[in-house]
């Protein structure tokens, strides 16, 4: 913290004259607090990230559109999104699209616009499949699939999972930074409430993959969130789960 502190000094005496090098200070500074859950701070430093247009606005405003989320501010990140979707449509930045696309949806879910979401999504891989499989298919199908979760498309879920083999996918990101079992999970969900599975097995594939991650304080939130998403179409069974892994 100090070195951020000693950093905002430094900006106040003006020193730096690079607008770049101020906006990448504040979005890594926002980073830190959102780290430390100290949301509204991160927040504030990430208004101050995207002041000035440059090639990683949309980068910057995806994080702190993320914040908002964190922080129970949904409509104020969809209107933020909503009004910068022409920054989108005029950059040829692939991972700019797709990271923009991702969180678009999870905003239009968070709002309950489920079939908003549905359809953004669909057309969204529909027209760029190529890249999203090949940049950043984590990141679009986790979204993408909650969106399709809390719409009850159940079959889509499995479907998708099944025809890109996107669990065994998942299965070789295990033990990097950012793993976390998301569409393995939506896909179990999907399974039992389409009558695929047994509970049984529901149970044991969340309870074996979310022990493994619980050490973790941040993975542990994330776990929390992705309870909050089957306690959407399995209220009980959310809580039974949540109790069996200690939450």
């Amino acid at each position: 913290m100090s070195i951020y502190e000693h950093l905002d000094n430094q900006f106040r005496t003006n020193i730096f004259y690079s607008k770049r090098i101020m906006a990448n200070y504040y979005h890594n500074r926002a980073m830190m607090h959102s780290k430390l859950n100290e949301l509204d701070i991160a927040e504030k430093y990430c208004f101050l990230s995207i002041r000035q247009k440059n090639s990683d606005y949309l980068f910057y405003l995806v994080s702190l559109c993320g914040i908002l989320l964190r922080n129970g501010k949904s409509t104020k990140a969809l209107r933020l999104m909503t009004d910068s979707i022409p920054e989108v449509k005029n950059t040829n930045s692939f991972h700019s699209k797709i990271g923009f696309a991702s969180f678009y949806i999870k905003t239009l879910t968070a709002n309950n616009q489920r079939e908003k979401a549905v359809s953004y999504g669909t057309t969204f891989f529909e027209g760029y499949k190529k890249e999203i499989l090949e940049y950043r298919w984590h990141l679009f199908f986790s979204s993408f699939m909650q969106a399709l979760l809390r719409d009850e498309k159940y079959s889509r879920v499995i479907s998708l999972a099944r025809r890109y083999k996107l669990v065994a996918k998942e299965k070789h990101l295990l033990g990097k930074a950012m793993y976390l079992p998301v569409i393995a999970w939506y896909t179990s969900l999907s399974e039992y409430m389409e009558g695929n599975i047994s509970k049984a097995k529901f149970f044991d594939t969340i309870t074996k993959s979310g022990k493994i991650l619980l050490t973790n304080q941040h993975r542990k939130q994330k776990i929390n969130n992705l309870l909050n998403d089957i306690a959407h179409a399995l209220p009980k069974e959310a809580k039974l789960l949540s109790k069996e892994l200690g939450m």
